[in-house]
């Protein structure tokens, strides 16, 4: 086993003017364990007949199989795994999609809330051509079972390695007590009203 994951040089696509503020607090020596997008290649493929921008997005020490395939392109709900081990402190994101403001969303299976001062803000990440691979990533109600921890940083999602994950191992998110807290919501309260459901 290797660890790439914590040597990749840490870069952004900043394609999306709104992440620059996050990318200089993200750069800096104490956070080399960050993990950037794969850069999208330019054209938009996805409108030709290529993979989405979810797909193209994965870094290069995550792989995504459907429902335990190898393949991609087989039907069936895609998950992301661990290509090499990578290390407890590993930092993954932003979440990318449709920012939604002033509105509840119908559906949040692939949305992360955001708190912005007293209000929320959705990022909806439906839409593989408009979001990236971090939607794929299983949603896991169970604190046994996660290896990963959403947080909020300034306006932005990102997700944290809480545990060491083997290669091989499928990743899994968990809200968190923090995140939790910071929506105002205590943990009893989140799973009783379904606030969040990610992918998974």
């Amino acid at each position: 086993m290797n660890d790439l994951a914590v040597v990749f040089s840490p870069v952004l696509d900043l394609s999306h003017e709104e992440l620059n503020e996050d990318v200089p607090l993200l750069q800096t020596p104490s956070n080399s364990n960050y993990v950037p997008d794969a850069v999208v290649p330019p054209g938009e493929p996805w409108l030709h007949g290529g993979p989405s921008r979810a797909v193209l997005s994965l870094p290069a020490c995550l792989s995504l199989r459907t429902n335990g395939a190898s393949s991609v392109e087989e039907q069936g709900e895609m998950k992301v795994y661990a290509k090499c081990q990578l290390q407890q402190g590993v930092l993954f994101g932003p979440f990318l999609g449709e920012v939604c403001k002033g509105q509840m969303l119908s559906n949040l299976r692939y949305a992360w809330a955001i708190r912005d001062d007293s209000a929320f803000t959705y990022v909806d990440a439906s839409d593989e051509n408009k979001s990236n691979w971090m939607r794929y990533v299983s949603y896991t109600s169970n604190e046994d079972e996660h290896n990963l921890v959403v947080f909020q940083f300034y306006r932005h999602i990102y997700y944290k390695v809480c545990q060491s994950i083997s290669e091989g191992t499928e990743l899994k998110v968990w809200i968190g007590k923090d995140y939790a807290s910071l929506l105002g919501l205590g943990m009893s309260e989140f799973y009783s009203i379904g606030f969040m459901c990610c992918s998974g």
